[in-house]
């Protein structure tokens, strides 16, 4: 929460200003910060997972090895087909 509280206010009038749509970003700084929340160094929510079920931090790293690519992939998605990745929400408005 704190990232998005730092960054997005310096960041989104950023993107703004050059062109780019909020509503993707959005998604992009969501899911990158899920990836950081369960990838070493950081990975807090492994470390809470692994403190609670008294398993060791690497197997509970490596149990969320799986997720964390299917994460980066949907990073990528958006990343590579704008369109496809904004196409809900144009014919919302």
């Amino acid at each position: 929460m704190a990232t998005l509280v730092l960054s997005v206010p310096v960041v989104a009038p950023l993107l703004k200003s050059l062109g780019f749509d909020l509503v993707w970003f959005g998604v992009i700084k969501i899911v990158a910060a899920e990836i950081g929340l369960v990838t070493p160094p950081l990975g807090l929510n492994c470390f809470v997972v692994a403190k609670y079920a008294k398993v060791p931090a690497g197997e509970i790293f490596r149990g969320v090895f799986p997720r964390v690519v299917s994460h980066f992939l949907a990073v990528l998605i958006p990343l590579v087909f704008l369109p496809l990745s904004l196409w809900l929400p144009d014919h919302l408005n």
